[in-house]
């Protein structure tokens, strides 16, 4: 399968190397903007460069487009890709800038056949698909609250992981959206057209569950999430690596004068909870071209496109919550200049 690459930045080459271990894959043309970063290329092992997209779809084709430019322009490519008979296409996140091109992405895939997925990795990490079978299973209760903080830039470009996760964790959608987003703390390190600031997101999901959205563009420390469940803690910190899960001891008698007791819940010795993107891309890309359903299709990436939107309504009308199913046709080409 003859496989391009459209934006070759730190991203991109992460793709790359992904495509390069995919045996099935060759990867035949590399497109950027800017010339000068194919020059860190060792082996282009018969790889055409482009300049441009245009360029590229006017000379040539690929059965597999994965998409790693800035936000802007992820909805025209993706659309074009498509439009000139691309069968697979693998768009990083955010998905587009807008709900309305999102909703265009979704119709011309589905028009042409083709899949469209939106980068989601964690949706293919061990440790969250084995905690998602956990939480389904109803061992450790329903879920109640989901805490979740982050560092960076910003609640579309890094946020967006966190909007997915909750609703891949525990199979429930989100409904209502409240947030407070931040003012911006200088210019965006990827261009100064570029503005996407952290904030503070409530989701409101199906069952009364409660998820938190802590994305602190000047803040330290590693990503983490928390999961409180009727009956039991569950901490992860990326980073590090580290899972903790702490479970309410089932023989407890339900008497209000018993202090509660806690068992550890061991976790299986294959899992770590560091993130490795690499194998991630790697499975997320096989899942597209290889499975007959797949994990992380533009639904996914859609969804949390409207979540964004939802966010930033919300801040505008004094933090009022806003309904997901309430977004109105003028609001989804609200335009939000993330990347």
């Amino acid at each position: 399968m003859n496989a391009a690459l459209i934006g070759f930045g730190v991203q991109g080459k992460r793709i790359l190397k992904a495509l390069n271990r995919i045996p099935r894959i060759n990867t035949t043309s590399l497109i950027d903007s800017n010339s000068e970063v194919f020059k860190s290329i060792k082996n282009f092992r018969g790889m055409h460069t482009y300049e441009s997209f245009d360029k590229f779809f006017q000379q040539s084709s690929a059965e597999l487009v994965c998409i790693a430019t800035h936000c802007p322009s992820h909805a025209e490519i993706a659309i074009r890709s498509i439009e000139s008979g691309t069968k697979y296409v693998m768009v990083e996140k955010p998905m587009a800038c807008s709900i309305a091109e999102c909703e265009k992405m979704v119709a011309i895939a589905r028009e042409h056949n083709a899949r469209l997925v939106v980068n989601n990795p964690r949706r293919y990490h061990v440790i969250y698909q084995w905690l998602r079978e956990q939480i389904l299973s109803g061992i450790w209760g329903d879920p109640q609250c989901i805490w979740m903080q982050c560092r960076g830039i910003g609640l579309g470009c890094i946020g967006t992981h966190s909007f997915d996760l909750p609703r891949f964790l525990t199979n429930r959608e989100i409904r209502e959206v409240t947030a407070w987003v931040d003012n911006p703390r200088g210019d965006n390190p990827r261009g100064a057209q570029f503005t996407d600031p952290g904030g503070l997101v409530v989701l409101n999901m199906e069952g009364g569950l409660k998820a938190v959205v802590s994305q602190i563009e000047n803040g330290s420390g590693p990503r983490f999430f928390e999961i409180n469940m009727n009956r039991a803690r569950i901490h992860i910190d990326e980073k590090l690596g580290k899972i903790e899960i702490v479970c309410r001891n089932n023989n407890e008698s339900s008497s209000s004068e018993k202090r509660n007791t806690y068992n550890e819940v061991q976790i299986p010795d294959n899992l770590s909870a560091i993130v490795n993107m690499d194998e991630l891309l790697i499975e997320t890309i096989i899942d597209l071209i290889d499975r007959e359903t797949w994990n992380s299709d533009e639904i996914h990436g859609k969804i949390s496109i409207e979540v964004l939107v939802a966010s930033y309504l919300s801040n505008m009308n004094n933090h009022c919550p806003i309904s997901l199913d309430s977004i109105s046709n003028k609001d989804k080409k609200l335009y939000l200049p993330i990347t």
